[in-house]
C-alpha cells in the first residue's frame, strides 16, 4: 500500500474513533443501569441476548465497501473511519463479551411503541 493510501486510512481511523469515543463512551462513562441512557444494540434468540459490538457490524461494512469497490479515495477513508469506530470498542471492558452481555432487564422494562 502506497503512503499516501496509508497515510488517508490512518488519519480516517484516529477521526472515526474520536467521533465514536466522544459520542459513545465518553456520555456512557458512570451510567450503569439508566435506561434513559442505555446505548446498545441487542440481538435476542431464543431466550439468550447476544450484545452487537461495533466491530460486529463495522467490519462486515468494509468487506462489503471492499466488494463494492468504491473510488480510492472514498473506499480507503470509509474502510479507515469504520476501522477506528471499530476500535473504540476496546476502550470498553467487555468489549470481547457476545453473548449474554446485556441489559435484558432493563431492555425488556422498555416502552413497546
Amino acid at each position: 500500500m502506497e503512503y499516501g493510501r496509508l497515510a488517508l486510512v490512518a488519519a480516517s481511523a484516529l477521526v472515526g474513533f474520536v467521533v465514536l469515543l466522544v459520542l459513545n463512551w465518553l456520555p456512557q462513562r458512570g451510567k450503569t443501569g439508566d435506561p434513559s441512557t442505555l446505548q446498545e444494540l441487542i440481538f435476542v434468540y431464543g431466550g439468550t441476548c447476544y450484545h452487537i459490538h461495533h466491530y460486529l457490524l463495522f467490519l462486515p461494512l468494509i468487506g462489503l465497501l471492499w466488494l463494492h469497490r468504491l473510488g480510492d479515495r472514498a473506499l480507503y477513508g470509509a474502510s479507515g473511519f469504520l476501522l477506528g469506530a471499530s476500535l473504540e470498542d476496546l476502550v470498553w471492558s467487555d468489549w470481547y463479551k457476545i453473548r449474554n452481555n446485556c441489559h435484558l432487564d432493563i431492555v425488556s422494562k422498555l416502552p413497546r411503541s
